[in-house]
Parts: structure tokens; sequence; C-alpha cells
């Protein structure tokens, strides 16, 4: 595994990515850390957040997962927090109007919603689920009515 870091830190580095990125890339890349410790490194910083709040039937799902190291306490609750980046957050606020972000920009989304992504944090067993997740959550033809040929 060193040695396809190192690799990968000198294709980085040819490319142009600056020293700090090229480490980040290369270990990334080979896998010496999961998509969580990757992200609580310090590496990448993540633009808003959805806030679940967990019930024991939700906590018992996260730590079946092997994410039990995740639950925190938010506002008195124990929850996770999965983060997503502009973009998911912009298709959320069109998929569920009304949808608010507190100061620190985190939402909580509506149950049916919450449940699909428990769902699909059960499935992958990482909170990094917003790419796929998003696809799920956000119908961008909600409320609109089929065309049709005249």
């Amino acid at each position: 595994m060193a040695h396809a870091a190192a690799n990968e830190e000198g294709t980085a580095r040819r490319i142009g990515l600056v020293p700090e990125l090229a480490r980040m890339v290369a270990i990334r890349r080979a896998g010496a850390l999961n998509a969580s410790e990757f992200l609580e490194g310090g590496f990448v910083m993540a633009d808003y957040y959805i806030t679940v709040y967990l019930d024991e039937e939700g906590k018992k799902l996260i730590e079946g997962a092997g994410l039990g190291s995740h639950i925190k306490d938010i506002g008195g609750k124990a929850g996770v927090q999965v983060e997503m980046d502009k973009k998911d957050q912009k298709k959320l606020i069109k998929g569920y109007p009304g949808l608010e972000f507190d100061a620190s920009n985190a939402c909580t989304l509506p149950k049916e919603a919450e449940g699909i992504l428990l769902n699909f944090i059960k499935d992958m067993k990482t909170l990094d689920v917003m790419k796929v997740a998003i696809m799920k959550l956000y119908n961008p033809l909600a409320g609109k009515d089929l065309r049709t040929k005249l």
C-alpha cells in the first residue's frame, strides 16, 4: 500500500497539484483511510449537512453499519450528520420547499426522506452517501404535469 501511495503522490505532483493535496490524493487512492476518516482528518470540509436524529432503531442501524463512532449529541439528541455540497443542497431545497438550514448549515429532512437516507447509510456502510442518495431524494419532475405531443 505504501508503494501505491508513493506512486500516486508522484503522479499528483507531476500534474501540478500542491504537495499537501498530492499527499491527500495519494493516501485516499491507496485506501489508507476510509471516507469518514478522510473527512475527519481535515482534508475535506462539507458546505452543508443533513442532521439525522436517531431513535433506538436508528442507533442500532448506524451501529450495525459500523458507524457507531459517528453518533454524536446534537442539540441534546443522538444523531449523525451527513455531509453534502452546494449542488446537493440546491437540489434538496427544490425537492423539499420549506427546508431550513441553521447557523451551522445543517438541515433535517422529512421522515420519509430521512428513512431513504438511513437505508443508503445502512447499505453502503458509510456516511458519504449523498452522491448516490440525491438521485432518490430529489425528483426534478415532482409536481409537474407530463408533457404530451399535440
